[in-house]
């Protein structure tokens, strides 16, 4: 397996490719559990987006085995052919509001840490197009 990222101007290329040899499905290595040999290409693209200090857009698009190659990595399981996927991802922070206790929190024992409380929060939503 062979994996290639490049960044270039605010742009994130990726390119992947498996081989894989002869190999037999089941423990006895027979012609009849014998699993031809394949190589899969993927390539893809990202772009991010900062719309503002708290909102990002993320927008990919990927192809995958872009050889078309008929493949199973598990036997009577074949794997798509040439197929594509777009995903935009909408990521934005927010706060949570705590209250502050006036009374300092007291421990058991000195091994103990005090427990944080989670401020800042982050969601994904990711849509395939």
């Amino acid at each position: 397996s062979h994996t290639l990222m490049l960044d270039y101007r605010g742009y994130q290329i990726t390119t992947n490719l498996i081989h894989q040899g002869v190999r037999y499905s089941l423990n006895e290595n027979i012609a009849s559990n014998q699993l031809p040999a394949f190589s899969d290409w993927s390539v893809g693209l990202q772009k991010s987006f900062k719309m503002t200090d708290d909102h990002d857009l993320f927008v990919s698009l990927k192809c995958n085995n872009v050889l078309n190659n008929n493949f199973e990595v598990i036997r009577s399981f074949p794997m798509p052919g040439r197929h594509f996927l777009c995903v935009l991802k909408y990521q934005f922070k927010f706060s949570l509001i705590s209250r502050e206790s006036s009374a300092k929190p007291s421990y058991k024992s000195t091994n103990e840490a005090p427990r944080r409380q989670l401020n800042d929060c982050e969601l994904s939503i990711s849509l395939p197009c």
